[in-house]
């Protein structure tokens, strides 16, 4: 009887947690979650921090809505989302890659 409580406690655990991954499209499942970008807000940086287990949307993905039950859509396909917020996130990664990488040979190059 013990087995079998065990077993079937088991197979619990297992359902849950295979159910729990489960993401709508667009989106994967993240056991140490980041932020999502939201459509209506300009890009921003996201500090290295783990958020809360759970679906978020994949790369290049954007947030419809400032809701995690939103869904992820191409920047393209974001309501009203200016052009202008796409090329200024853009710069802002470049600039920053271009500081790191001069850094990167200032001090160990």
């Amino acid at each position: 009887m013990k087995w079998f409580l065990f077993i079937s406690f088991l197979a619990l655990v297992l359902i849950a947690s295979i159910s729990s991954q489960a993401c709508p499209p667009n989106q994967r499942y993240l056991e140490c979650g980041t932020c999502d970008q939201i459509c209506d807000r300009e890009p921003r940086g996201c500090a290295a921090v783990c958020r809360e287990p759970g679906c978020y949307c994949q790369r290049g993905y954007f947030r419809a809505k400032p809701s995690n039950s939103s869904e992820c859509v191409l920047p393209s396909n974001c309501p009203g989302y200016p052009l202008c917020y796409i090329q200024s996130f853009i710069n802002t990664l470049t600039s920053s890659v271009l500081i790191l990488g001069q850094l990167y040979f200032h001090f160990l190059g």
